[in-house]
């Protein structure tokens, strides 16, 4: 329990850091990193050790999701989540760039396979320039009952 308090505050602290300086993109991108490193570190360890590994996990993940935020527009993230979708959905790989501040990006499947509930699964990898620097994101999502793909993180 002590450590998901110390958790708490630390991603807290990271978070308010982002948002003090730098704007909304930063402050999503700590947001959303947090959330997704949590949910990595949570897949790995057993009790009190997987507690550990989902703290380290979130803030790691909100550092990273500081710096990439810091680069990425909106118009960015949401044609990486549109576009890691439609990678999910059809297998092919797919390449863009934004006219506006030059990013450029390529997402490719990585991994096929099932959850626990038999449902068709992916891996997509979104390599690219954010700013001039190299960045890597990692989508995870399942298809559901009705065919729609549900994005894990």
């Amino acid at each position: 329990m002590r450590i998901i308090q110390i958790l708490v505050v630390g991603v807290g602290l990271l978070v308010a850091g982002c948002a003090g300086g730098i704007g909304p993109k930063q402050t999503m991108g700590c947001v959303g990193g947090a959330a997704a490193g949590g949910l990595a570190g949570a897949q790995f360890g057993a009790g009190s050790g997987q507690l550990v590994m989902t703290a380290i996990g979130t803030l790691v993940g909100a550092a990273a999701g500081c710096s990439i935020g810091e680069s990425m527009d909106r118009v960015d993230q949401m044609t990486i989540q549109q576009n890691s979708r439609r990678v999910m959905e059809y297998g092919q790989p797919m390449q863009w760039q934004n006219p506006d501040n030059g990013n450029q990006f390529h997402s490719n499947v990585t991994r096929y396979g099932q959850n626990q509930y038999g449902h068709q699964c992916r891996e997509v990898v979104t390599q690219g320039y954010v700013g001039g620097r190299p960045v890597e994101i990692v989508s995870n999502g399942c298809r559901q009952p009705d065919g729609t793909w549900r994005m894990v993180n």
